[in-house]
């Protein structure tokens, strides 16, 4: 004998779905409110629900893998440049919304010890150019060369275009850096014919960060910086 099934007959309405309720049976879950998101609920007869994204929800660009870094490129790195002394590289990123618990760089070659600062900036959100601090870091002590330096944050990040920033305070040393354009989101405040700008710099900022003063464009070789998810 065959099973008996209770399967819903699902109307001709756009976005219903059938969705199980029990052994070999079904039911009709009828769409829910634009902007809503569909969730697991065990409280309701099909297991599901349309509700309200929480606060931050980011089902696309949220990272699930805690202890990993975000660059600001994704390729290997091929180069290493020898930061100018207080002056501040603004670094084109996208990030996704997630919870940073450290930023930092890697020194390449290396002379005599200093200090770098380290910083995240927002991107002016109709120039889409370096603007207001999110978060100043702070300084780390550089020693020694092919090293990893680190310094510990507490930042929950909103999914979105942003600039990190880079400044070396003391000392003479080389930082990795990429040669790869894949930073050419600072080009979108310039024209189509323009040459793209790999980066923003900004001269003699010997202290904390504040808002971005006068840029210069650059093509050279981008410092590598990394956020690490919490």
């Amino acid at each position: 004998m065959g099973r008996n099934r209770s399967n819903a007959t699902a109307p001709a309405v756009k976005g219903n779905l059938v969705a199980g309720t029990g052994a070999d049976t079904s039911g009709l879950l009828t769409v829910g409110a634009d902007g809503t998101v569909l969730t697991a609920d065990s409280a309701e007869a099909t297991g599901l629900k349309w509700g309200t994204a929480a606060s931050g929800f980011d089902p696309v660009l949220t990272p699930e893998i805690s202890a990993v870094y975000i660059r600001n490129n994704w390729t290997t790195l091929t180069s290493a440049i020898n930061p100018v002394l207080n002056r501040t590289y603004y670094i084109p990123v996208f990030l996704p919304t997630f919870t940073a618990d450290r930023i930092g760089f890697d020194t390449n070659g290396f002379t005599t010890a200093g200090v770098s600062r380290l910083g995240l900036y927002a991107a002016n959100s109709a120039t889409g150019l370096p603007d207001t601090v999110v978060f100043d870091a702070g300084t780390v002590n550089v020693t020694a060369s092919l090293t990893q330096y680190t310094i510990t944050i507490s930042q929950s990040i909103t999914g979105g275009w942003y600039y990190f920033a880079y400044n070396m305070q003391g000392g003479t040393y080389e930082v990795k850096a990429s040669d790869a354009k894949s930073s050419d989101f600072a080009n979108i405040a310039s024209n189509l014919t323009a040459t793209p700008a790999r980066m923003f710099t900004e001269d003699s900022i010997s202290g904390a960060f504040t808002t971005a003063g006068t840029l210069q464009r650059s093509t050279s070789s981008v410092p590598s910086l990394g956020l690490r998810v919490a």
